[in-house]
């Protein structure tokens, strides 16, 4: 009951620091992304030296939420915010990672969303994985949010996979994309993108802290995944659009047992 109240009270927080910035700045950072791609460490990084940004992992609320509070809240906040975005300049950093490391580590941010219980066997939590994870999340983020909502295909721009990030311009928006396996080293680049000199990328590696992070090393060992679910990711137009054929190898070698 208390986390819920605390929740609560995070969230109206949120949205008034939100409002206040969207009417007082006519220049806005927008940390824009799909969830557990690391972008905590970049508004943390920009919190500690004074900067504000708004946080956001979706602004289209067309496809479902976890929970009814969820649902509701997300829903009011995308409204203000896209309300309020309208004749900003926006510089937008979004992030991409390896689809199935991220989606375990975000079935695992949502585990009390799925009521588990602590004592449940690892295989009931192998088949809840399967069950509840929005398996395409990852590979579906960026024609889901950043297209329909600003109506900027960034398959339409090719990326630059060695160097690991590239900066996309349209109208109002520029959008700086890079990957998470290499964010330490594009933390120069970064920077200058967001008008920041010599910035530093303080990381923060919540998921140790976590109640499941034992939890969660176990399954990662233990999970079996078919090789069509692995095929249907790796495969994908997301990951050939942003990974090299050797990067794309590697992740396959690491999940196929």
């Amino acid at each position: 009951m208390l986390n819920k109240i605390n929740r609560i009270i995070a969230c109206m927080k949120e949205y008034f620091f939100d409002f206040l910035y969207l009417i007082t700045h006519k220049d806005v950072i927008l940390i824009y992304q799909m969830g557990k791609v690391g972008s905590s460490s970049i508004v943390k990084s920009l919190k500690d030296i004074g900067i504000y940004c708004i946080h956001t992992h979706r602004l289209n609320t067309k496809y479902p939420f976890t929970t009814k509070f969820q649902k509701i809240y997300q829903t009011l906040r995308a409204k203000m915010i896209k309300r309020f975005l309208k004749n900003k300049n926006i510089k937008i950093v979004t992030l991409t990672r390896d689809p199935i490391g991220r989606n375990l580590s975000g079935f695992f941010q949502n585990l009390e969303d799925f009521t588990y219980q602590s004592n449940t066997q690892q295989q009931f939590l192998l088949n809840l994985f399967f069950e509840k994870e929005n398996s395409f999340y990852t590979i579906n983020w960026f024609n889901n949010e950043i297209k329909k909502i600003f109506d900027i295909d960034v398959y339409e721009y090719s990326f630059p996979k060695d160097s690991g990030f590239q900066i996309i311009k349209k109208g109002n928006v520029q959008i700086f994309v890079t990957k998470i396996e290499q964010l330490n080293s594009v933390q120069s680049e970064l920077g200058s993108f967001l008008g920041v000199n010599n910035f530093e990328l303080h990381n923060t590696n919540e998921s140790e802290k976590k109640w499941y992070s034992n939890l969660h090393k176990i399954i990662k060992k233990e999970i079996n995944f078919p090789k069509e679910y692995i095929d249907d990711r790796y495969e994908s137009r997301y990951m050939k659009h942003f990974y090299t054929d050797e990067e794309i190898a590697m992740f396959r070698e690491k999940w196929l047992k």
